[in-house]
């Protein structure tokens, strides 16, 4: 059965300026020192040539089909992008400020940090976001709280007040109630 494979090419601008429908697009897989076997490709396009790198998209992007412009099926999800590298950072392309180490997650060699529309932007930052510090006396509080309440039995334990409302009198606040386990219990069933 066939299946298809897709990816995503980004191309630099300069080549999308000049694009011209008769050229070939053409990738040689290259072994490339202290680099992952795979994922460098000598790319030549037309008159113009330069490397390529392969790498992960930080979300799986879905792509669909159509056949009658009503009706779209799912036809592959594409997790990798094929980034040719510009002319110009063609000699060292993990330089500090290239396009390529720019889009790199920090410490990663092949994962990206956005994925490739806006609302992926930085999106590798929003999923492993360090959660704020909780206070440490409010987490005794509530560990306090809670240990009285299992120490003295169940929500089945408590007292009731009636209030009645006139009309137009609003709802008092909210009191903070404290439980002491020497009142005088009351049995809800």
């Amino acid at each position: 059965m066939p299946s298809e494979e897709q990816t995503i090419l980004r191309l630099p601008e300069d080549w999308i300026r000049n694009f011209n429908s008769d050229w070939k697009l053409e990738f040689t897989p290259i072994d490339v020192e202290n680099e992952d076997s795979g994922r460098f490709f000598k790319v030549k396009f037309g008159p113009l040539d330069t490397f390529s790198i392969l790498l992960d998209l930080p979300c799986i992007v879905e792509t669909h089909k159509t056949l009658d412009h009503i009706n779209f099926f799912k036809s592959c999800d594409i997790a990798q992008m094929m980034f040719v590298i510009p002319e110009h950072e063609k000699q060292d392309p993990r330089a500090k400020k290239t396009s390529l180490n720019k889009m790199l997650e920090k410490g990663e060699r092949y994962k990206l940090k956005s994925g490739i529309t806006p609302g992926t932007f930085n999106i590798t930052s929003r999923f492993y976001k360090r959660e704020a510090k909780e206070d440490l006396n409010e987490i005794k509080k509530v560990e306090s709280l809670i240990k009285s309440v299992m120490d003295c039995g169940t929500a089945r334990l408590v007292t009731e007040e009636i209030i009645e409302l006139a009309e137009g009198q609003n709802v008092p606040l909210d009191e903070e109630y404290e439980y002491d386990p020497g009142m005088e219990e009351e049995y809800i069933i």
